[in-house]
């Protein structure tokens, strides 16, 4: 499973990656998709405008299926 936290603004309606966890149970594909990350920072700071926006790029970015991709949306702004 690729665990990704993403920071979710309702004041400015954005969501953004803030972590991403990979623990994949093939040991040749947790290091191929931990690679690609390193190489593009893990993508942190992406802004996406929903956190099904985020699977779908991660799951393109990555050459993965999204049921492997899990979203914990972390809500960043509330009082």
């Amino acid at each position: 499973m690729i665990e990704v936290l993403v920071d979710h603004s309702y004041q400015d309606d954005y969501h953004s990656i803030a972590k991403i966890i990979v623990n994949l149970a093939d040991v040749n594909e947790n290091k191929r998709v931990s690679k690609l990350l390193a190489e593009n920072s893990d993508f942190g700071g992406e802004i996406f405008i929903s956190g099904g926006d985020v699977k779908g790029f991660l799951s393109n970015a990555l050459n993965i299926e999204q049921k492997y991709i899990d979203i914990d949306i972390q809500e960043i702004d509330l009082y």
